[in-house]
């Protein structure tokens, strides 16, 4: 406090978790939404307030709606480009959203260092190439587990890609092979 009245910090601060609450509530009202859901989030985002766009689109968007599919794309993009890559993650985690745009959340999570969450965005061989140049930075039981989500073709080609990088990745791919040797084939493997 500065001569008995409160600080601009103090006062913004409720004001802040207020409008919050007011957002939520009237998304959240019997009969609504009474608010455009992203024009709200914009509003929040106009003054910087991430962790509010963020606490404000869970809930407005916690019912997965097709309709939704470019606030879930923002959702994702705030976090990852707004320096909170971590909760990002942590939404990913929990798997309640499907209709965001995969490969540009996936292209983000590339920038943001989230290898693992950039390669589960991918459906084309050059993009998990690109991501899978950083395995030496994933989880090995991930990228076993990965290939098994792979068809015979894109296995066989990343696996050789991964080899090519050098021994990093020799252990990691002789794990694949043990694995998935029944559908790779035994000969595509030699070669």
């Amino acid at each position: 406090q500065f001569f008995g009245r409160p600080t601009t910090f103090e006062v913004a601060t409720p004001g802040i978790q207020g409008a919050l609450d007011l957002a939520k509530g009237l998304d959240n009202a019997d009969g609504g939404p009474f608010i455009d859901i992203q024009i709200t989030a914009e509003e929040f985002l106009s003054s910087n307030r991430v962790q509010e766009t963020t606490a404000f689109l869970l809930e407005a968007l916690k019912e997965n709606k097709e309709e939704h599919a470019y606030l879930q794309t923002k959702l994702f993009e705030i976090n990852l480009i707004g320096g909170a890559p971590q909760v990002a993650d942590a939404i990913m985690q929990q798997g309640i959203f499907t209709y965001y745009d995969p490969v540009h959340v996936g292209k983000m999570c590339e920038r943001a260092g989230l290898w693992q969450r950039a390669a589960e965005h991918y459906t084309e061989i050059a993009d998990m190439k690109r991501v899978f140049k950083n395995s030496h930075q994933m989880n090995p039981e991930f990228v076993v587990t990965y290939f098994g989500k792979l068809n015979r073709d894109q296995s066989i080609s990343l696996m050789k890609d991964m080899m090519s990088r050098g021994p990093s990745n020799m252990q990691v791919c002789v794990e694949v092979a043990k694995k998935y040797h029944d559908e790779i084939g035994s000969q595509n493997l030699v070669e």
